[in-house]
């Protein structure tokens, strides 16, 4: 059956912020290209045999809602990309999925995998359906199972939480998708209020199962009204369908311009030039990570979180575009914020980098830190294990890598983002285990000049690059330097793309262990 009155879009793009709730046929027409919409049909027969009630229960239902199921699937387009969809009728009983219901789900989900389709959800529901009992509620794995199956094919997952998702829909299909938003003021929670009462006795404080405050504990990614939801998703599913346009030449054709074996060109020929380059990247005017992606991508849709109730506090990680390449940014942003990346941060940066392994986009890493969080608190969530972890991500994500030295690379936090194909590093910038002022407090006690220990380490970019560390160095003396590391980045996952070998990778980070050219 397809859906063609195109009207139905504009009006609802217009109005929609103002009404409650909405059926599931009006939600896909408002996230679907104009003229797009396409139902695909329901499941023929009764496998349950139900009778009586109960089957008074769904006569009445479909006579008063208009769908044989509480769900309805589709294929529609959303920004010109082909897409599978579900959607809940929550005035087919409460919009609770029993058998019949999930075997639809699961028969969308694994045709959308088969097509190589990307699957939106638009749950609202109470979650199983309490007139069947165990045999709905046993639904949810065969449910999470097509979803993984779908998950592993490298299609795209975007879920957008109508009001209300409660329960076993919101713990399967609800919170599995890659990005996640909802209806402004929805009421969104594991256990619904009711049957929270029933069986604890008790009530939750008020705004617990809110929107805006899983918003705010970083469980889900956005609150939309539904007009930014077709926005966005057009957005995101147009950077995955962009993948394939990441390969291929650079810019102006040419290749990336390397540093040269040998002593590096405009390398500072002393302590007193090194520590000018130092001072340069700690100056307040100077671009940091933030301003950079501001200035040089779109198409910027951020991850604020972890999605499993935690804010991403000290990094910045987003989708995007840089010079029209699709890709995830994933960049520290403790410079001037004040707020020093902790455990949540260092997560958020996981999602981004496991995201774009499952979606097949490039990583670019930006690093411009004065380290990760030190504190009793960050020793005790073990942000030492999860630096760790962020660079064994790295390492092993099938994705091409690419890291830009914007200033300060300090501390394990920054080495784990530099673990990449490529660094395209900045001339200012600088890599070291502890800012130098401590390195000199730890070997002398504070009365060393950091300057001649900033030195002695080795810490700048062009040294780093005499070591094959750094790849390829910009030169701040340049008059728009900032968009030549940008194009830089670019070519250099263009080149990475062109001849992406994962043993390369390993071989590069052996080949630190050599002995650097002397200069």
């Amino acid at each position: 059956m397809r859906v063609r009155p195109a009207f139905f879009q504009n009006f609802f793009a217009r109005y929609l912020h103002s009404v409650s709730r909405i059926s599931a046929l009006e939600a896909l027409l408002t996230i679907a290209d104009a003229d797009s919409l396409h139902l695909w049909p329901g499941l023929s027969g009764d496998s349950l045999g139900i009778s009586g009630a109960y089957a008074a229960e769904l006569a009445a239902a479909a006579a008063s809602s208009g769908c044989d199921e509480s769900v309805l699937a589709a294929e529609l387009r959303i920004g010109g990309v082909p897409t599978a969809g579900l959607a809940w009728e929550f005035g087919f009983l409460g919009g609770s999925v029993g058998v019949r219901t999930a075997a639809r789900i699961v028969a969308t989900i694994r045709r959308a995998t088969a097509e190589g389709l990307p699957l939106v959800a638009l749950p609202r529901s109470g979650g199983t359906r309490m007139q069947e009992g165990a045999p709905a509620f046993i639904q949810m794995v065969a449910i999470a199972a097509a979803l993984a199956e779908h998950r592993d094919a490298g299609l795209p997952y975007l879920v957008h939480l109508c009001s209300p998702t409660t329960g076993g829909v919101l713990a399967t299909l609800g919170s599995a998708g890659d990005l996640t938003s909802a209806e402004p003021g929805a009421m969104v929670g594991f256990l619904g209020p009711r049957a929270f009462a029933a069986i604890t006795g008790g009530t939750f404080p008020e705004g617990i199962q809110v929107a805006e405050h899983l918003l705010a504990c970083g469980v889900i990614d956005a609150v939309l009204d539904w007009p930014e939801v077709r926005e966005r998703w057009a957005t995101l599913l147009g950077l995955w369908a962009g993948r394939a346009r990441a390969a291929g030449t650079t810019r102006d054709g040419g290749a990336v311009e390397g540093v040269p074996p040998g002593p590096v060109v405009g390398a500072p020929a002393s302590a007193a030039e090194l520590w000018r380059y130092v001072e340069a990247s700690r100056a307040h005017d100077r671009i940091d990570a933030a301003q950079f992606i501001a200035a040089h991508m779109t198409d910027v849709v951020t991850l604020p979180g972890t999605a499993t109730g935690e804010v991403g506090h000290g990094a910045l990680v987003a989708l995007g575009r840089l010079e029209g390449m699709p890709l995830v940014v994933a960049a520290t942003e403790d410079r001037w914020t004040g707020e020093p990346l902790t455990v949540d941060g260092l997560r958020t940066i996981r999602r981004g980098i496991a995201l774009a392994g499952r979606w097949g986009l490039p990583v670019l890493t930006i690093v411009d830190t004065l380290g990760a969080q030190l504190s009793v608190e960050g020793e005790e969530s073990g942000i030492a294990g999860e630096i760790s972890r962020v660079m064994l991500d790295l390492v092993h994500t099938p994705a091409p890598t690419a890291a830009l030295l914007l200033g300060a690379g300090t501390g394990g936090a920054a080495l784990a983002l530099l673990a990449s194909d490529r660094i395209v590093a900045a001339s200012h910038a600088w890599v070291s285990p502890l800012a130098p002022e401590g390195a000199a407090a730890i070997r002398h006690g504070g009365t060393h000049d950091p300057a001649q220990i900033a030195w002695e380490q080795q810490i700048g970019a062009h040294a780093l690059a005499g070591h094959g560390f750094v790849d390829v160095i910009v030169r701040e003396s340049e008059p728009d330097w900032v968009a030549t590391a940008a194009h830089q980045v670019v070519a250099s996952l263009r080149e990475v793309l062109a001849g992406s070998d994962p043993r390369r990778r390993m071989e590069r980070f052996a080949a630190w262990t050599t002995e650097p050219t002397p200069g």
